[in-house]
């Protein structure tokens, strides 16, 4: 196990820099292995290391330095962050995506982004966490790009130690376009943890702005559950459902492995309801300093 510990920190280092420096080949879409794991559930549960999480306050409920990287395959993407929750009552991170691919299917685009998230803890149990994202697009046939500003909010609150409630406002000014699934307005959760080994979750959302398109008015409801059989191992699974877009509906499941200061985690979601069936996948390192 040691050996392990020594050799994660260079290999981690230098797959992330593969990961950023390479960020200018891939899309703007991203989504940690974690959540893709569980089909998107986790609003109400403990987002560690990740930034551009489901829930920006529940980041502060574990303390650590983070460095990750990310490969989301759906959107052909990579992501690089750093999360700090343990110097000070406020946690925060950064993170950045890249992306050149040009889309000439729309008129503007997302080239690239960057996310700071800020999260406060005024009680043990309750924290609100906001994020705030820059898009940088470029409109089609013009070299110039335009910055575009966008938050979530969201809240998590611990009603004992084995259950959690939590919620968040999602793209309370801009949508990108090229989201042609955009995570909802509105996501709300639940997790349960019957025992230290298990946790459930359930969690709901929903679509208003008119930017989600045919999405607006849409509802999401998304079961899933996280299992360590063993500390080194976390497995997890969810089911997703989406009462339009041609009722879409998604299995996913994942896999973590922990080293004590190194994760990997991977995570696959397959969309039975396309035509054809479509899959998404995406892989996780993160360095715990």
């Amino acid at each position: 196990m040691k050996k392990i510990q020594y050799y994660s920190v260079p290999i981690a280092l230098i797959i992330l820099c593969f990961f950023v420096f390479q960020g200018r080949l891939f899309a703007f879409t991203n989504i940690s292995a974690d959540a893709l794991g569980r089909a998107g559930a986790g609003v109400a549960a403990n987002n560690v290391h990740d930034v551009y999480g489901l829930n920006p306050s529940s980041m502060l409920f574990s303390q650590y330095y983070s460095l990750g990287g990310s490969y989301n395959s759906l959107g052909n993407s990579v992501k690089g962050s750093i999360v700090d929750t343990k110097t000070s009552a406020i946690g925060g991170g950064i993170s950045y995506v890249h992306r050149l691919t040009q889309l000439d299917s729309l008129e503007e685009f997302v080239e690239f982004g960057a996310q700071l998230a800020l999260a406060g803890r005024p009680l043990p149990e309750l924290s609100f966490g906001l994020l705030t994202k820059t898009f940088w697009v470029k409109e089609k046939g013009k070299k110039e790009r335009k910055a575009k500003l966008d938050f979530d909010l969201g809240f998590k609150y611990d009603i004992s130690e084995t259950l959690a409630v939590g919620a968040v406002v999602r793209h309370l000014i801009f949508i990108p376009k090229e989201e042609e699934f955009p995570s909802p307005n509105l996501a709300f959760g639940v997790a349960y943890t019957p025992m230290p080994t298990l946790t459930l979750m359930l969690d709901g959302g929903t679509w208003w702005k008119e930017e989600a398109k045919e999405l607006k008015g849409a509802w999401q409801a998304v079961i899933a559950a996280e299992f360590t059989p063993i500390p080194v191992v976390q497995l997890r699974g969810g089911f997703r459902f989406v009462s339009k877009k041609e009722k879409k509906r998604a299995f996913a499941a994942g896999i973590k492995l922990n080293f004590e200061t190194f994760e990997i985690a991977y995570g696959g979601e397959v969309f039975f309801a396309a035509d054809p069936v479509e899959y998404d996948h995406s892989v996780t390192l993160t360095l715990i300093l």
